[in-house]
């Protein structure tokens, strides 16, 4: 059964101090939606809690549906989602993910070993999201994090050590959303072959900010056209640190012939050595 279970809430709950444990999914009663909290449709601020080892098919440790939410400043660790959000799975809400230590979460089919993000708007922040992975093959992204269709700020966070090591994306995907990410350090992610670290697609949203971001030590595990940063759109690339990575490319630019120019001035690529900077980056 699940942990904690909250329906059309008509005042704002709070879940502070607990330790939310051992709880698994069943498709006959609400755990299969989060097996450590579930909430649905209210205003609820979730801290200081430990929430693990619970087994969900949507979302392991929290699930969140509509509402407003905030979740901070608890440890959210060996969690299963077996359909995506192992960590958390948040889904149309308006959501807080700050100062969370989320570690060791498993998604076996769909994405977001860590945090998986559906069409919402969200804020992920002064988090440490490390240890995750994904363990689907092929089409199953973000060992750390997953964003689709959503409006997601990514901001100061350590996302280190998240895997893919059948799929694409190590880091973090952001997938048809409107994205900010700046001022992370992205390190020690791994991933099949498509990208070491980062799938980054916000298709009909330019000119959102990539920028302060210190992206090292990731490594694509295939033998060949591995890359570190998939970009396709025209955000602002600057001010990042990108180099040490194990891949054939550290930038991606997927944009074709015909599109707007890719801002990406003002980054250190390890080299100073202009064609040697030339190499690393791949475009039509």
């Amino acid at each position: 059964a699940t942990g904690i279970y909250a329906y059309n809430l008509s005042s704002t709950l709070k879940i502070t101090n607990c330790n939310i444990s051992n709880n698994t999914y069943s498709s006959s009663n609400s755990s299969y939606y989060g097996a450590g909290i579930y909430t649905y449709n209210g205003t609820v601020i979730i801290s200081n809690n430990t929430v693990s080892n619970n087994t969900g098919y949507y979302g392991g440790g929290i699930y969140t549906y509509s509402g407003t939410v905030t979740i901070s400043n608890n440890i959210i660790s060996n969690n299963i989602g077996t359909y995506g959000g192992g960590g958390i799975y948040t889904n149309y809400s308006t959501i807080t993910i700050s100062n969370n230590f989320i570690s060791n979460n498993v998604s076996t089919y769909g994405g977001g070993g860590g945090i998986y993000v559906y069409s919402g708007t969200v804020t992920i922040s002064g988090n440490i999201i490390s240890n995750n992975i994904v363990t689907g093959a092929d089409y199953y992204y973000g060992g750390g994090i997953y964003a689709y269709y959503s409006t997601v700020t990514i901001s100061n966070n350590i996302i280190s050590n998240n895997a893919a090591p059948s799929s694409y994306i190590g880091g973090l995907c952001a997938y048809y959303s409107t994205v900010i990410i700046s001022k992370n350090s992205i390190t020690g992610n791994s991933a099949k072959s498509y990208s070491a670290i980062q799938y980054y697609y916000y298709y009909y949203s330019d000119n959102k900010d990539f920028q302060y971001n210190t992206i090292t030590s990731n490594k694509a595990t295939d033998s060949s056209k591995t890359l570190t940063v998939y970009i396709y759109s025209t955000p602002v690339f600057n001010y990042n640190n990108i180099f040490g990575n194990t891949a054939t490319y550290e930038l991606w630019n997927a944009n074709g012939a015909s599109s707007s120019h890719l801002d990406a001035k003002n980054n250190w690529w390890g080299t100073t050595v202009d064609s040697g900077i030339q190499d690393k980056i791949y475009d039509y």
